[in-house]
């Protein structure tokens, strides 16, 4: 004997089941929108800065001035001498427009014209192209009186030595050097004095960041995070210029008659040696 079969009706969701469903739905869609959210702004912002930084900022390091060194009579043994850099902005330039620029700058910076052009050629879209460096003002202002747009130049100090060569072993020399902390080139004390008391001449660096937009122009509203140079300090040494030339000049001859290489003396007034 067979049972009747009961007709099976499909289940239907409710009003409300539905309403569940899509709210779960969307609370995950929620969930997982938040946490690539977080994970952007939060976990990985420092990440994204520095791409960023890479991209749209510049560091630029402003040197400090070196303090100056001078004999017991007030007489400098080294110098901070200001001199020039010119450098053209291809970039801002028509490229037919190399040749005449590169010609009019060829006879004021002492170049061939042809090396000039031929530096705007290689880099034409560069904004910065060195043309002449350590230049006076004299030159600089002839050079920027050409009126060429694209055209320019900074200033920078130059470390001299009045007495020239025959103390160089006394006062040493300035040189280049890379910083870790900021990847960029400066110059410290090399030898002598100038190595010796490095700490006390050298001063403190500056820094700027900025911001550019994609053909590298600084964007005026962008951040900026200035730390002011140090300069410093000036030193006064205990020796008298003049004693230490004639010691220098006797060291010399004694030097050119025994056909050995000459060698340099410092008298220390202070303490008689």
């Amino acid at each position: 004997m067979r049972l009747p079969l009961r007709s099976r009706r499909p289940h239907r969701v409710g009003e409300w089941g539905r309403f569940h469903i899509f709210g779960g739905l969307a609370f995950l869609a929620w969930l997982v929108f938040f946490g690539r959210l977080y994970e952007l702004q939060v976990a990985q912002h420092a990440t994204y800065a520095r791409e960023a930084n890479l991209t749209q900022g510049a560091l630029h390091i402003t040197p400090a001035v070196r303090g100056e060194i001078f004999y017991s009579t007030g007489r400098p043994l080294a110098l901070n001498e200001k001199v020039f850099t010119v450098y053209g902005v291809p970039a801002d330039m028509a490229p037919a427009d190399f040749p005449a620029v590169a010609q009019g700058l060829a006879g004021i910076v002492g170049s061939p014209s042809e090396e000039i052009q031929a530096l705007f050629e290689k880099s034409p879209s560069s904004r910065y192209v060195p043309i002449a460096s350590g230049i006076s003002a004299d030159i600089e202002q002839h050079a920027l009186a050409l009126n060429v747009k694209g055209i320019g130049s900074f200033a920078e100090l130059r470390r001299s030595y009045p007495d020239g060569g025959s103390v160089g072993a006394l006062s040493g020399f300035v040189g280049w050097e890379g910083r870790a902390d900021t990847a960029a080139d400066h110059k410290v004390g090399r030898y002598g004095i100038e190595e010796y008391n490095e700490d006390i001449l050298a001063g403190v660096p500056g820094r700027a960041e900025s911001q550019r937009d994609a053909q590298g122009r600084w964007i005026p509203v962008g951040e900026n995070v200035i730390q002011e140079s140090v300069p410093g300090a000036d030193l006064t040494l205990t020796i008298d210029d003049t004693i230490q030339s004639v010691a220098c000049s006797k060291f010399a001859l004694a030097a050119k008659s025994a056909e050995a290489p000459p060698d340099i003396g410092a008298l220390d007034v202070a303490l008689g040696t």
